[in-house]
């Protein structure tokens, strides 16, 4: 009667497997979860274990979640714990554009004329390099997948290039489409500075209806003079170097400026060609003066004492006598040296006398200013004599009266005429 027990586990086994995907993209740093379908659905043991085929383009966790972790590609299995059966799904992780740079951000460009423009993806790994242009207004201007923008009539469009990965990453020029400039010209094509001396520079742009009218200033040689954006020539030290205007329009239309700079030489002193000049109201003369040494550089200045007597350009020197008096006029140099000229502006008080016959002229005639003797003379004594300026008239007719003075003649014109015919 004795009895004997045997447990007997009776189970139903993995005959396969299958997963959701059998290859996917995604972009770095995307996760997703593969899902396994076991077959039969009722096998005994559904248990799967994951792993990556490498684990620096992606990692898998044992619930099946994918993450993409650099570009590139990486197969992931799924293995049944029974039977050992295994599915696998290819990964290609893709590294997306995070930037794109434009040759240009604005561009000018001529009705029928054309530029292309580059777009740069900055990513230099990213998995999709190629992007798709388009324009915001093909009536102004057109853009092939190429890059090739032509301008078809005045107005503005936005050029944009956009990821063809996904991204929507994109970069944009502003296009503007402009009457060109034909021709540009400068006030000067060859200047010469002394080291910190400036020069303005004049751009003149044509034809007058050019939408842009201005200039972009350049130097070849910054070390030897710098130019700013109004055309200012600032010279730094001695050499040569071309000073370029050049449409702001993209025309290509520019002109230029060949500029030589010079050291600076100091003047030891400076001499004028006289001391003393006589001269009279409304006069005009220069006093020539001498640099020493010859080869200075430097520029003078010129300043008057009395400026009711004579007034002096301070840069060209030029004297002018506006009232009888003594004037000092100096001259500096940029190193402080300076000489000085006296001028003595004299005049008659009386240039024109009318008086009858046989009279004694009431008024004496003199020479305002004067530093020197007077010395008197007539050229018709037979009409009036003349005494220290004293004027006794005889008969009828003309004359003119001369007084000599400071190496100077003055004169007086004299009309005697009948006795009551005044």
């Amino acid at each position: 009667g004795a009895t004997a027990y045997c447990k007997v586990n009776v189970t139903l086994p993995v005959e396969g497997l299958i997963l959701n995907f059998t290859d996917k993209s995604v972009f770095v740093g995307e996760k997703f979860k593969l899902k396994v379908s076991v077959n039969p659905s009722a096998a005994t043991d559904l248990s799967v274990t994951w792993k990556t085929s490498n684990a620096k383009i992606a990692i898998v966790t044992q619930d099946g979640e994918v993450t993409g972790l650099a570009g590139g590609t990486a197969i992931i299995t799924c293995t049944t714990k029974d039977g050992g059966y295994s599915a696998t799904c290819v990964l290609n992780v893709l590294e997306a554009v995070s930037s794109i740079a434009m040759n240009y951000q604005t561009y000018y460009l001529g009705v029928n004329k054309s530029v292309f423009l580059v777009a740069t993806v900055s990513t230099p790994t990213a998995s999709n390099k190629d992007v798709f242009w388009s324009t915001s207004n093909s009536d102004i201007a057109t853009v092939n997948q190429k890059g090739k923008v032509i301008g078809r009539k005045l107005g503005f469009a936005t050029i944009t290039a956009t990821a063809l990965d996904g991204s929507e990453v994109e970069a944009s020029c502003e296009v503007q489409i402009v009457n060109p400039v034909e021709s540009v010209s400068l006030s000067k094509t060859t200047i010469s500075l002394l080291v910190g001396q400036t020069k303005k520079l004049k751009a003149t742009i044509k034809p007058d209806n050019a939408t842009m009218k201005s200039a972009k200033w350049t130097s070849s040689d910054s070390s030897v003079a710098i130019v700013d954006e109004d055309g200012e020539v600032i010279s730094i030290k001695a050499g040569s170097t071309t000073i370029t205007a050049e449409a702001s329009d993209n025309s290509g239309k520019k002109a230029l400026c060949y500029v030589t700079v010079y050291d600076r030489v100091a003047s030891t002193g400076i001499t004028l060609q006289d001391k003393t000049i006589v001269m009279l109201p409304g006069e005009e003369k220069i006093v020539q003066m001498v640099l020493i040494p010859s080869a200075s550089t430097d520029d003078t200045t010129w300043s008057s004492d009395n400026t009711s007597v004579a007034r002096v350009d301070k840069d060209t020197g030029k004297i002018k006598a506006r009232a009888t008096g003594v004037a000092y006029i100096t001259v500096m140099t940029d190193s402080g040296k300076t000489a000085q000229v006296e001028v003595i502006v004299i005049g008659l008080n009386i240039t024109e006398i009318t008086v009858e016959e046989y009279t004694n002229y009431s008024t004496q005639l003199q020479v305002e200013g004067a530093t020197s003797r007077v010395t008197w003379s007539i050229d018709n004594p037979l009409v009036a004599e003349v005494t220290n300026g004293n004027v006794s008239s005889r008969g009828k007719g003309k004359a003119t009266i001369t007084a000599f003075v400071n190496g100077r003649k003055l004169n007086c014109k004299l009309t005697v005429v009948k006795i009551g015919a005044k």
